[in-house]
């Protein structure tokens, strides 16, 4: 079974960051926000062995990330990713809401 290594771009822990604040400051909500961050990066790690397993997406929203990008969904959260060798480029996390398709 491949492994892939997993890379965070800076605006995917930029993503990450501003989401846990959200939900701790606006939301006032420390620990749904320490858990639903905990449960994101989980399902991140997990593509360490099963990345390859995603379809590649061919809409047009997803172009500007290069080709054969894939997208991994955590609760209401889009993980957008790559795939180099054994690489695993995680470019994006957003609200799946503003996935335009």
């Amino acid at each position: 079974m491949k492994k892939y290594n997993i890379i965070f771009s800076e605006n995917s822990t930029k993503d990450i960051k501003n989401l846990y604040d959200y939900i701790e400051i606006t939301c006032k909500s420390p620990l749904t926000a320490k858990g639903y961050v905990y449960g994101l990066r989980d399902s991140i790690k997990k593509l360490e062995y099963s990345a390859g397993s995603y379809s590649v997406q061919n809409d047009k929203f997803f172009s500007k990330y290069g080709s054969h990008v894939h997208r991994l969904i955590y609760k209401k959260m889009t993980i957008i990713f790559t795939l180099h060798n054994d690489i695993a480029y995680i470019h994006r996390i957003m609200p799946s809401a503003l996935v335009i398709q």
